[in-house]
């Protein structure tokens, strides 16, 4: 047809006719579109696609599988190379003159006997008795893999696997995976196409990075140096992923056997949100709720189990209120009442189901039973004794808030204590060390044990300036007791006796003279030359 553009994307399929606008009269909107798609796809017209590949019987081992029905394809080469083409077929034949047949290869014996020109166009053949013209449907293009199936999948993966071409397996360079999303249940995150090259040896695949419980087109096509071949497709859903964790109830309002508690619902993220859980624990009982041991009321009372499922609804059916223990049935689980006395707590379960089912529940905490109201309306089926056990729960609260207060002051002022005592300790021992060559209760003359020891000075009425010490200090070393020997005398010095000692400082022996000074027989004047 004169005039006619086909467009094709690498995947052959026709995706709209578009005349000219000079001879049919297509509006502008029309003329760009075709400029887009035939930027994004291969273009090319039909005469120019069409390569006769020779003539050929149809082999009955391997024949061409896919017989066209109509009659108007038999009788021309571009009408049977369209209609193979939309196949994902590789060739084109025409038999008898009056059939079409497509197929991926080629497996019949060269004839010469294709005579039978086709009726639509003189000039080309249409095969004969027996035989086919064959025409290939895209300028040498391999043809799409035979098998594309899908193995396994994640949350976040597909795993693949596909068979190469019929023909032409080594001329394959590469492999080109696409996974396209068709459809998603989330709202907030929509999906985008991915893309993936892998060697021609390959077989399989893991396709990372997909997203939870949505649905993708998985297109494989083997590349040639002639470009992208057909592809083989497959729609493939992944797994369903865990829902977000819901907000815990807010409880409003309670009897003796009933609570009244608000809800809110959770948006599709990594699925749907297929149904909702009301969960009750009897937290009296120090037992790890495990979400794997649900059953309903009467299973976990036979089990011995604190939690339970008291309400089970489609998400449709979502209810923002909801009271625990108005003894009515939710989904097949009875809505048990709930005995006086015990504290519970009620947790939100979002159920998400698709190629299987995962379950988030709120947590279990007491933040629960802040915002509570006490119920002061008594229902004339119900005990008139309300249960006042949460007003009693706030003087709880109330004295145990007054006694974490008390003691966490205490705590504090142990520790102010403790920093003062210390910093007083180190400014004492600071201030003795002043005086460390001073001993106080020695008598004139008075030895010690194994030698003398450094005499004190201590001026009663007219003390010398305190800078004397200071400057004796930063003179002398000063010796510990423990680490002085006197071992003999020497003779009497201007201050007192001197004696020779041994001073061990570490490993070290250090051979001194020994000062004693008799300070209470030295004058003013003695003392204040001695400090100098």
């Amino acid at each position: 047809r004169e005039g006619e553009a086909l467009i094709y994307c690498s995947h052959g399929r026709v995706l709209k006719r578009f005349f000219h606008a000079a001879k049919m009269g297509r509006s502008t909107g029309d003329l760009l579109l075709a400029t887009i798609l035939a930027y994004c796809c291969y273009v090319m017209s039909p005469a120019e696609e069409i390569l006769p590949r020779g003539c050929f019987t149809n082999d009955a081992e391997r024949p061409f599988m896919y017989h066209s029905s109509s009659a108007a394809s038999g009788k021309s080469v571009t009408a049977c190379v369209d209609e193979c083409r939309t196949k994902l077929m590789r060739y084109a034949g025409l038999l008898n003159g009056n059939k079409c047949l497509c197929g991926d290869v080629v497996s019949g014996n060269p004839s010469d006997l294709c005579t039978v020109q086709c009726s639509s166009n003189s000039s080309q053949e249409c095969g004969g008795d027996g035989v086919m013209s064959v025409y290939e449907t895209g300028k040498g293009i391999l043809g799409a893999p035979v098998s594309l199936t899908q193995v396994d999948s994640g949350p976040s993966s597909l795993h693949i696997n596909w068979e190469p071409p019929a023909e032409g397996l080594s001329e394959i360079l590469e492999y080109y995976v696409s996974a396209i999303p068709v459809f998603t249940y989330s709202e907030s995150d929509p999906p985008r196409p991915m893309k993936w090259v892998y060697s021609a040896h390959t077989g399989t695949a893991w396709l990372h990075g997909v997203q939870p419980g949505t649905k993708y087109l998985v297109e494989v096509k083997a590349a040639s140096a002639a470009g992208l071949g057909y592809p083989q497709s497959r729609e493939m859903w992944t797994k369903v992923g865990k829902p977000e964790t819901p907000a815990s109830p807010e409880l409003i309002s309670r009897t003796s056997s009933t609570m009244t508690v608000q809800l809110q619902s959770v948006p599709p993220t990594n699925g749907p949100i297929t149904a909702y859980q009301i969960v009750v624990i009897d937290e009296t009982v120090t037992v790890e709720f495990q979400p794997e041991l649900l059953e309903d009321y009467h299973g976990a009372m036979e089990k011995g189990l604190p939690f339970y499922i008291t309400a089970q609804f489609p998400s449709e059916n979502f209810v923002t209120t909801f009271t625990v223990g108005d003894r009515q049935l939710y989904g097949n689980y009875y809505n048990a009442p709930l005995s006086e006395g015990i504290d519970y707590h009620i947790l939100l379960g979002v159920l998400s189901t698709l190629n299987e089912t995962k379950a988030a529940y709120s947590p279990s905490n007491h933040e629960q039973h802040e915002s509570t109201i006490l119920d002061e309306f008594v229902h004339s089926n119900e005990n008139p004794n309300i249960n006042i056990h949460l007003a009693n729960n706030r003087k709880l609260i109330l004295g145990l808030s007054i006694a974490i207060g008390l003691f966490g002051f205490l705590l504090v002022a142990s520790i102010v204590l403790y920093v003062a005592l210390r910093v007083l300790v180190k400014k004492n021992r600071r201030s003795l060390e002043n005086q460390e060559l001073a001993i106080h209760a020695h008598q004139p003359n008075q030895d010690i044990e194994n030698g003398y020891a450094v005499g004190a000075h201590y001026v009663d009425e007219e003390t010398p300036p305190a800078d004397h010490y200071r400057q004796l200090k930063e003179r002398v070393w000063i010796i510990p007791h423990q680490g002085l020997n006197i071992v003999g005398d020497i003779g009497t010095g201007k201050f007192g006796d001197v004696r020779k000692g041994v001073v061990v400082n570490k490993a070290n022996q250090i051979n001194v003279l020994v000062q004693r000074i008799t300070d209470d027989t030295l004058d003013r004047s003695s003392k204040v030359q001695m400090l100098r």
